[in-house]
């Protein structure tokens, strides 16, 4: 057999057998969620804060194209609607609402935070609100009938987030490339996967009693949050292909070649 007929020979299996490589971007998701509290009634937004922090998303998997954040806050516990006119058999008993409003804020940092610098501020929730000018609240309500020199509890701080007082705010922030004006970017996020983001969660809730004549309302609350975080990143994964239609008629081309030659000689 001639030398030039052998190496067709050997070529000829492997061009049948190779394929091309393929390249292709796959994307997939990395999740997970913390949750914090409770923490009691405070005066200011900016007093109380619970560590709501995440771990980083570990660069070592791929290239982190989309965070994905949805808070929740929840408060919950019990209303005091007091009826002060006095009991002299001339007063009766009044219906009193109390009107909520109801506030959480989502932190880079728990420093330095205030009315005038919201830096800080990656998601604020809100639920109501408060005109301090006229006393106005709009938010949910609670009603009850109140006797003269009485008082009528609502709902109960020991059951939790099932008491009859309680109320939630959500919502979602997602931060990609081309997110700007935010406490954190993208980059922030990226890290070893065993370091973390610093986060905190901050909230204020206010009342209001709605009523004729002398009433007061006390609010006894805690609140609770949570935090799920997506991280969404792609792969750029290079696999081969097996025997294409090219390359197996390419080799029928030459093995005909070959078959022609040997019957001319």
């Amino acid at each position: 057999m001639k030398k030039s007929n052998l190496i067709k020979l050997i070529a000829l299996p492997v061009l049948l057998a190779c394929g091309f490589a393929k390249a292709a971007v796959v994307t997939e998701t990395v999740s997970g969620s913390v949750s914090g509290g409770p923490i009691g009634s405070s005066g200011s937004l900016y007093d109380t804060y619970e560590d709501l922090s995440i771990p980083t998303f570990d660069s070592s998997l791929g290239t982190l194209v989309n965070v994905s954040l949805s808070f929740s806050g929840t408060t919950y516990g019990e209303i005091e609607l007091d009826n002060d006119d006095p009991d002299n058999g001339s007063n009766t008993a009044k219906e009193i609402t109390a009107e909520l409003t109801l506030r959480f804020g989502l932190w880079s940092s728990e420093t330095g935070n205030s009315n005038a610098n919201q830096s800080n501020l990656l998601m604020g929730l809100a639920l109501g609100s408060y005109d301090p000018f006229t006393n106005n609240f709009t938010g949910p309500t609670y009603i009850e009938m109140v006797d003269p020199e009485s008082s009528v509890t609502i709902g109960n701080l020991a059951d939790g987030d099932s008491s009859d007082v309680a109320e939630t705010a959500s919502d979602t922030l997602n931060i990609d490339s081309s997110t700007t004006g935010t406490a954190y970017t993208l980059g922030d996020f990226i890290g070893n996967g065993t370091d973390t983001v610093s986060l905190f969660f901050s909230t204020l809730s206010q009342t209001v009693a709605d009523a004729s004549g002398a009433a007061g309302v006390s609010w006894d609350y805690e609140a609770i949050s949570s935090l799920n975080y997506v991280y969404t990143y792609e792969n750029t994964i290079v696999s081969a292909s097996g025997p294409n239609t090219l390359g197996i008629f390419c080799g029928v081309l030459i093995f005909l070649g070959m078959v022609n030659r040997k019957k001319i000689s």
